[in-house]
């Protein structure tokens, strides 16, 4: 979501916060998540911010890689990259075309990395299962509908 949309949201979260404590008198609490198109609570932002945290704490000397978007070809930093856009597309459901803009890439790459996707996790390979299970980890805590909690919180 970008800076002028939150504003506006966050100044009416806020407008019906101090409307609705004046009304009913207590003091609340609101939040949001806002949805996108597809119905989505996420987006390529969140996803890629959890890389991030994914690398920093497993692999804190390739961040800057992530944090700065530097060009490379170490096999670890594309590992994580090719884990990342395959999670992305196929199981989070965005499209080439987005991931591929997001990324500032050609979609061809990001078709390509879904093939070679395929290719490492057939094989096993050690060092791409590794990045792809840590992200599948992640994303899976973050994104998943866990529930509703019923537990009372006025004791």
């Amino acid at each position: 979501m970008n800076a002028k949309l939150h504003t506006k949201v966050y100044a009416d979260i806020k407008a019906l916060e101090t409307k609705l404590s004046k009304k009913y008198k207590y003091d609340l609490m609101l939040s949001y998540r806002i949805k996108d198109k597809k119905g989505l609570s996420h987006t390529l932002d969140d996803m890629y911010s959890g890389l991030i945290d994914v690398v920093k704490q497993y692999n804190p000397e390739l961040q800057h890689y992530f944090i700065k978007n530097k060009k490379t070809r170490k096999k670890e930093v594309l590992n994580y990259m090719h884990a990342f856009r395959y999670i992305a597309l196929d199981d989070y459901k965005f499209g080439v075309t987005e991931i591929a803009k997001y990324l500032g890439l050609n979609h061809s790459t990001v078709i390509h990395s879904r093939k070679l996707s395929y290719d490492l996790i057939y094989s096993r390979d050690p060092g791409f299962m590794r990045a792809f299970t840590l992200l599948t980890e992640h994303y899976n805590s973050k994104y998943k509908y866990v529930g509703i909690s019923t537990d009372n919180i006025e004791k």
